[in-house]
């Protein structure tokens, strides 16, 4: 269904072909087409507050409601469809890396990493308990 919709709307611009104007001219639709649901929505009050003055059929009201829905379910369809085409590289970027070959499989380990002593994280703590070379030790310290 969101083929035909985009070959629908496709084919009224095809200057823009490329899948970034694709995706514009399809948000752009789609965004139009949820702010003209919110207006047909707020006809609804109007016509409520206007049929002690004007007679109209009851069903203009829900013939209101489900037209401002319907255009609100195209416009949101069409707004995830722009959102799900693939993403236009912009020109001049470089092209995406290849993908690195596969490495060869084998039983063998790779070399032990030299392990260096670090230093322990309360050492520095101990350190300034020790008293200092040279100072006496003076009772109750």
């Amino acid at each position: 269904m969101l083929d035909a919709i985009s070959q629908i709307v496709g084919a009224h611009e095809p200057a823009l072909g490329a899948p970034n104007g694709q995706r514009k001219r399809l948000t752009l639709y789609g965004t139009l087409a949820v702010m003209a649901s919110l207006m047909i929505g707020c006809v609804i009050p109007v016509v409520i507050g206007l049929r002690p003055y004007f007679p109209t059929p009851e069903s203009l009201i829900v013939l209101l409601a489900g037209l401002a829905g319907l255009v609100m379910f195209g416009g949101c369809s069409l707004l995830i469809y722009a959102d799900a085409l693939p993403k236009a590289q912009p020109p001049g970027a470089p092209p995406a890396p290849a993908a690195l070959p596969k490495a060869p499989t084998t039983n063998e380990l790779g070399p032990a990493p030299i392990a260096e002593s670090m230093p322990s994280v309360t050492e520095h703590t101990t350190r300034a308990l020790e008293p200092e070379p040279g100072r006496a030790r003076r009772p109750g310290e």
